[in-house]
């Protein structure tokens, strides 16, 4: 896979290169997606953008980025087919790396070379895994497995699942009836239990977005923004960022 501090690091791309330096200043923290259904519709939305030419192969031994002819996506056998020069395709080894949308920042994953099909076209793998950049000011966690929470407050507790996680706040997988009880929340102080960790925290709610089920009731999901958590309490928070991250 490929290297993250490589990959973000210091110099603006120029537009409208063959070969590129894939290098970049001040780009925003990633989300890192691993939920399938949500990979393959990233890489539904990068076939436009290949089209467009806004679709790099970043070619890593030899510090260069260049546009693809062709991406095309098979999803019943979960490959990927993409289309690079005969010279760009001799300097592929095992890994190769897709930058979509790249002057807008927007995804980028890293796909095993499964095949060489011609001089020109080769096939690689499903990712497992998508960095998506989105402008925010933290990386957030998104879970691979259920993890439990619970939400204590002087007017009661309430609970509920992880959504994702990062150091500026909380999202969560609630029963929509449960929307006033956060809304009560806000400026107060809450205990937060997560993954066998408690933390203590001022909460404020931020989004709201709730979604049917086929049943009676409905379920909806939370975003809680952390607006005043003590110094020993970010350490702690840190420490359970890495801590669920290190489960995937």
């Amino acid at each position: 896979m490929f290297n993250l501090a490589y990959f973000f690091s210091s110099e603006q791309i120029p537009a409208n290169e063959n070969k590129i330096n894939p290098t970049v200043s001040l780009l925003p923290c990633p989300d890192v997606i691993r939920d399938p259904a949500q990979i393959a519709k990233q890489l539904k939305d990068q076939v436009q953008q290949a089209r467009q030419g806004l679709l790099l192969a970043l070619i890593e031994s030899e510090s260069q980025a260049v546009s693809l002819k062709h991406f095309d996506l098979d999803f019943e056998t979960q490959k990927i087919e993409i289309e690079v020069s005969e010279l760009q395709s001799q300097l592929v080894h095992k890994y190769l790396t897709l930058i979509g949308n790249w002057h807008e920042y927007r995804i980028a994953f890293s796909s095993e070379v499964l095949a060489q099909l011609s001089r020109h076209r080769l096939t690689l793998a499903w990712p497992t895994e998508i960095i998506h950049t989105t402008g925010r000011e933290y990386f957030r966690l998104h879970p691979a497995h259920k993890v439990p929470v619970l939400i204590n407050t002087p007017a009661g507790q309430l609970a509920c699942s992880l959504y994702d996680l990062s150091e500026g706040g909380i999202g969560l997988n609630i029963a929509a009836s449960d929307q006033a009880f956060f809304q009560a929340l806000s400026g107060y102080e809450a205990l937060i239990e997560l993954a066998g960790q408690r933390l203590i925290t001022q909460l404020r709610m931020c989004r709201y977005h709730a979604s049917a089920t086929t049943t009676s009731s409905s379920s909806a999901r939370i975003g809680l923004a952390f607006t005043h958590i003590a110094i020993e309490e970010q350490a702690k928070l840190r420490k359970l960022i890495m801590q669920l991250q290190s489960r995937h």
